[in-house]
């Protein structure tokens, strides 16, 4: 394994992890949450549990790039980025829907907001690793 294009690749796909969950879940779907007081954490309370968030953000960084290999990466990169899309956003977000009161058309704004995210991560971990 060469560690040092392991530690930029999980370097690039945390920070683009991190601007992307800002984006999504505290601009794009803030006022959709907002509906949910009772469902969510206040920013105030969110904020005494960020160090969580971050530990999430490097656990799923690391375990990201573990599955990219040296493969011709535009193709390798997609693919892999949807594959991840389907097990944590899809699945993720259908489980939730399932056993927590969300609106479906809120659940679909999350499913359709992670895709971008879940290529360009792939995009991004896949580049670092290119022939």
């Amino acid at each position: 394994m060469n560690w040092k294009r392991f530690a930029l690749a999980v370097l690039a796909v945390l920070i683009l992890n991190n601007i992307a969950g800002f984006v999504i879940h505290g601009m794009l779907l803030q006022a959709d949450y907002a509906q949910y007081p009772n469902l969510l954490r206040t920013q105030e309370e969110a904020a005494n549990y960020f160090q969580w968030m971050l530990l999430n953000f490097v656990v799923f960084s690391v375990a990201f790039v573990q599955g990219v290999e040296d493969k011709p990466w535009v193709g390798q990169g997609l693919r892999f980025g949807i594959a991840v899309w389907c097990l944590t956003s899809v699945a993720g977000f259908l489980t939730y829907y399932a056993v927590q009161p969300w609106r479906g058309e809120i659940v679909v704004k999350q499913i359709l907001y992670e895709l971008p995210r879940a290529l360009a991560l792939g995009l991004a971990a896949a580049s670092i690793y290119r022939k």
